[in-house]
């Protein structure tokens, strides 16, 4: 197995040699992922993995070594991977998905390509190195867009893909024969329990992995049961539109949903409407108002002034109760551990 990291090359004949190899750089990355094999390669039958907290309090979850494996084997099984691959690992390491890239390559016993996390993973990777499977955030992809090409296979999670950056993808891949599909899962599932492909054949619809079936409760939320995860039943906040025994459509997140004048908004709906329009980062969110109880607001990750916002709101034909009534402007959004804008702690930042 080899390592490669920057310009270094780490060869090993057994994975938990890496131990031993990583044990000699100071990089605080390679340290982390050093302490992480220690804790696979030890005793211990479970890992204790926080959850994003993007949305919510970040909590702990207790997952399984089996279940981490079988995970692992099920990625690997859907998406055709061998130990030829070259898997790239550039999420944090204290996410579920970046810890799952680490084990998927473990089980492979593939070369792993580590590049530590930022907007574009791939600028600091050596241009001889040809990545084969690669897992990246819609904010990676939006900025990596040039080196996608070079990716055999790509799956993009952890945030819903905009519309105008699944038209990006689309046109950029469209030429070459590398598939790229939108993944749904969380910390409780161990990563993606369903996929959609977003190169051509192209698909609006999520489908289940082998193993997994899917039901709605009363509010037309997901629950999910996986054979990997010992058919226990996950019960998520994601409401969905069931198309079939294995397919479905993301709506969005039943506790983010506005209710304004008894009208129920989507934020998503309106992220995906200026997603072309707005270049930097930014969510819709609610705040509490007198005569319809709340309203949407614009909340953009910027130095520019309010009235650009502005203009572009009035450039969209919004109906009364959709189109967001204030404007935010923060100089810098607060990350989640797992690298996601924390709305809450970053909607604290207005009255602060």
């Amino acid at each position: 197995m080899k390592l490669f990291f920057k310009q270094h090359v780490f060869e090993v004949e057994k994975v938990n040699d890496l131990i031993e190899v990583l044990a000699q750089t100071e990089d605080s990355y390679l340290e982390g992922l050093r302490m992480l094999l220690i804790k696979w390669f030890s005793d211990e039958s479970d890992f204790v993995v926080q959850s994003s907290g993007s949305t919510g309090v970040p909590k702990s979850i207790l997952v399984s070594k089996e279940e981490m494996r079988a995970s692992a084997a099920l990625t690997i099984t859907t998406f055709g991977l061998n130990s030829f691959d070259k898997l790239l690992l550039c999420l944090p390491l204290s996410s579920i998905a970046g810890i799952m890239m680490l084990i998927r390559s473990i089980e492979l016993e593939s070369d792993l390509v580590v590049s530590r996390p930022s907007a574009n993973p791939f600028l600091a990777i050596e241009e001889n190195v040809k990545v084969d499977f690669a897992a990246i955030t819609p904010y990676q992809a939006k900025n990596s867009m040039l080196h996608l090409k070079g990716v055999s296979k790509i799956i993009i999670g952890g945030a819903p893909i905009s519309s105008h950056l699944e038209q990006s993808l689309l046109a950029q891949t469209n030429d070459t024969k590398n598939q790229v599909y939108e993944t749904y899962g969380m910390t409780e599932t161990i990563t993606h329990i369903a996929i959609r492909a977003l190169s051509t054949p192209k698909t609006d619809l999520f489908r289940a992995l082998k193993g997994v079936s899917l039901s709605t409760d009363e509010r037309s939320c997901l629950c999910i049961r996986a054979e990997h995860l010992n058919n226990r039943l996950i019960q998520t906040n994601d409401i969905v539109q069931l198309k079939s025994t294995n397919t479905f459509e993301f709506i969005g997140r039943y506790d983010e949903m506005i209710n304004s004048g008894g009208i129920k908004i989507n934020p998503q709906t309106i992220e995906d409407t200026l997603s072309n329009l707005i270049a930097e980062r930014y969510f819709i969110s609610a705040e509490e108002n007198e005569d319809f109880g709340h309203i949407p607001i614009l909340v953009v990750e910027s130095k520019k002034e309010k009235s650009y916002y502005e203009g572009i709101l009035n450039s969209v034909h919004f109906d009364l109760y959709h189109k967001p009534k204030r404007i935010y402007i923060i100089d810098e959004f607060v990350s989640s551990h797992s690298n996601k804008v924390d709305k809450i702690q970053s909607l604290k930042k207005i009255s602060s």
